[in-house]
């Protein structure tokens, strides 16, 4: 066997996951989102159990400490996608920049719902991981839109300065799945930038966004061709009117918050 999915299962724990790993020692897929009875002492075999592990969701456990991610980014050598969303304050940037520097070729990564995350924690992403196609940051309300940094490396930039939403763009341009969902402050600049450099968008979500407004929708229509999913709920400066024009047969998350428009 070399998938197991066992999100959110009740009664399994520190025992049964040990049993799990000298049963099956080369599995390659593994859910173990939503246990929480689950804490570092079984977390942190994973990667001595588990060498060939290529997607690990621990998503929403237990008890569990910065030492597992760690662990889990030192040992696990072939990991392309990795989920670690509700851990609040125990996911630092310092833990992000981790993961990333040993697991530059990461494929997907969510860390939503980690509220100490900061705009280093997208810097250092951007910089080490160019592969990256999906990028969830549900929830990370410490990600600014406003964030300035130079970009040097980038010539064929009109300007040296741009914001973190638009570094994602510029770096990560092969995305897929953009959560971006109560990332409040992000802007219509920002996103349509990603929507040119980024084209191969399916998912994107702008939830709660409070300055996105109908400008952005053309950009949107223009250039994402397969965009499957676009979240939108609670952006009160967009309309159901120009969704409905735009986008007659676009699965619309969210979209009886929005306005009637006129």
């Amino acid at each position: 066997m070399s998938f197991t999915d066992l999100g959110g299962s009740a009664g399994f724990d520190d025992t049964a996951l040990i049993k799990i790993s000298q049963v099956y020692p080369n599995l390659i897929h593994l859910n173990i989102s939503n246990n929480g009875d689950l804490n570092n002492h079984s977390i942190t075999k994973i990667p001595k159990k588990y060498n060939k592990l290529q997607f690990l969701d621990i998503s929403y456990g237990g008890n569990i400490t910065s030492k597992s991610p760690c662990e889990i980014a030192h040992s696990c050598n072939k990991l392309k996608h990795l989920e670690i969303g509700g851990y609040q304050n125990r996911v630092t940037d310092s833990i992000v920049h981790i993961i990333a520097e040993f697991h530059p070729t990461l494929q997907s990564l969510d860390i939503s719902d980690c509220n100490r995350l900061t705009n280093t924690a997208i810097y250092t992403i951007i910089g080490l991981c160019p592969n990256l196609r999906s990028l969830k940051l549900k929830h990370c309300d410490g990600i600014s839109d406003t964030a300035i940094r130079k970009i040097t490396q980038y010539h064929y930039l009109e300007t040296s300065r741009t914001t973190v939403v638009e570094e994602i763009a510029l770096s990560c341009h092969k995305l897929k799945h953009l959560d971006l969902y109560e990332v409040v402050h992000i802007s219509n600049s920002s996103i349509s930038k990603i929507t040119k450099i980024c084209p191969s968008i399916v998912y994107l979500d702008l939830g709660h966004a409070e300055f996105i407004s109908d400008a952005i929708l053309k950009a949107v229509a223009e250039h994402l061709n397969a965009l499957e999913y676009f979240g939108l709920k609670n952006c009160r400066r967009i309309s159901q009117k120009i969704i409905d024009t735009l986008f007659p047969d676009l699965e619309i998350g969210g979209y009886y918050s929005l306005p009637l428009g006129r």
